[in-house]
């Protein structure tokens, strides 16, 4: 291919990719999970941020290997990941056991070592690169294609992530409305992990009080935390609203 006025043979500098043979659409469920903060916490100190972020992948990875409802997906992202599933038991399991684990991550430490996740769920169709392959001899040749992964509900889930609290979850519209053929769409705006057990509702329990500490150090230490107040008292109010039952409970 040749365009008037380059003397230049395009072909062999173009990316080839036939969209046509890339893979098929599939209907999953995808986890937007990441720390909050996790922006600042990098501008900070690298090393201190690395903390936080990597344990979480740790998590999430532990959580994957013990998951017997299910095949888990992950694809990591700078800040968290993408969990993806078929159906919505093994997504539940996964929220809350990862939530468990990082909730006991939470209040083993100080609030200057804290580190807060939040994530929401959305469902819809997805193209999974390790199913395109064969649209490219380069990406065949490689794993790099597993990492990736596209379709809409990615876009959902990342973008309503500002509506869930600190330590929760929000579900997307789409996982309200929609799900596979055997199942049925999720009944509420926050998803509550801690309903999986006794254990789950002791460590919120515990992580809604000390969820206050954190946040009046935040609002202590703005500047070095690069947490502006305002969002500090919106995300301390829709944690307030989240754990709600742990505040009826004690007061």
């Amino acid at each position: 291919m040749k365009i008037p006025g380059l003397d230049i043979d395009l072909d062999h500098l173009r990316p080839y990719f036939i969209g046509d043979e890339a893979g098929p659409e599939r209907y999953r469920y995808v986890l937007s999970l990441d720390i909050m903060g996790a922006r600042g916490k990098m501008l900070r100190n690298v090393r201190t941020a690395s903390i936080p972020i990597m344990k979480l992948q740790i998590a999430a990875l532990a959580s994957k290997g013990k998951n017997t409802k299910g095949p888990v997906d992950l694809f990591p992202m700078v800040d968290g990941l993408y969990a993806v599933t078929e159906s919505l038991d093994p997504m539940m399991f996964f929220i809350s056991d990862v939530f468990r684990s990082m909730a006991a991550e939470f209040l083993s430490l100080k609030p200057w070592e804290q580190s807060v996740i939040r994530g929401a769920l959305a469902y819809g169709p997805v193209i999974l690169g390790r199913e395109s392959k064969g649209s490219s001899e380069i990406l065949a040749k490689t794993n790099y294609a597993d990492s990736i992964l596209l379709g809409m509900p990615l876009v959902q889930a990342f973008t309503a992530e500002a509506g869930a609290p600190p330590f929760g979850v929000y579900v997307h519209e789409s996982a309200r409305s929609f799900a596979p053929p055997e199942g049925h769409p999720v009944a509420h705006v926050f998803w509550r992990w801690w309903l999986a057990g006794e254990t789950s509702k002791k460590l919120a329990s515990k992580l809604a009080q000390e969820l206050k500490g954190y946040f009046a150090h935040c609002r202590k230490f703005p500047m070095g935390t690069f947490y502006a107040p305002d969002r500090i008292a919106a995300h301390q109010e829709l944690a307030r609203e989240y754990f709600d039952e742990f505040e009826t409970a004690s007061g």
